[in-house]
């Protein structure tokens, strides 16, 4: 009981570090959520090791607003510079928020995405290379969110291959 308290502690201070610095998008310091969300894995690894339970909605409260901010970053300001390491993050703490809440609400996200990715894709699709290139990161969440997308999948460009 207190390895499960002491580890609920940290993800939370943790959670609300990273919470902080990606308060404003794109974060200015990515390494720094980066290592927010490496503490996070290993905090989840070690709750898996001592089979605590981390039952704590503060916790999913936190990953699910972090998650909106940065899917709605995501879809309605594509930066070719930042989004694809943004999705990455939010693919990241997708994984792990699932570690450490056995009933992480993708719920808003999901639904977040489903409105807005039909009427991004073809707005990207008539953009330059580097907004098109945005369209697998975008893809790729789906599988995090656990949405199915196959169909759009066919949209995305593809890359060329060296001659």
């Amino acid at each position: 009981m207190a390895a499960e308290i002491a580890i609920s502690h940290r993800a939370v201070v943790a959670l609300r570090s990273l919470e902080r610095e990606t308060s404003d998008l794109p974060p200015a310091n990515i390494d720094l959520c980066q290592s927010y969300l490496t503490e996070l894995e290993a905090i989840a690894n070690e709750a898996h090791q001592l089979r605590c339970t981390l039952r704590t909605t503060q916790t999913c409260q936190i990953i699910e607003r972090i998650t909106l901010r940065m899917l709605w970053h995501v879809l309605y300001t594509p930066d070719p510079e930042s989004a694809p390491t943004t999705a990455q993050m939010l693919d990241q703490l997708l994984q792990v928020g699932r570690q450490l809440c056995n009933d992480l609400p993708c719920d808003r996200a999901q639904e977040l995405y489903l409105r807005r990715l039909p009427q991004l894709i073809p707005t990207l699709l008539k953009g330059d290379s580097d907004m098109q290139a945005l369209i697998p990161p975008l893809l790729h969440l789906s599988q995090s969110l656990k949405i199915y997308v196959e169909g759009w999948r066919s949209l995305a460009p593809t890359p060329s291959l060296p001659a």
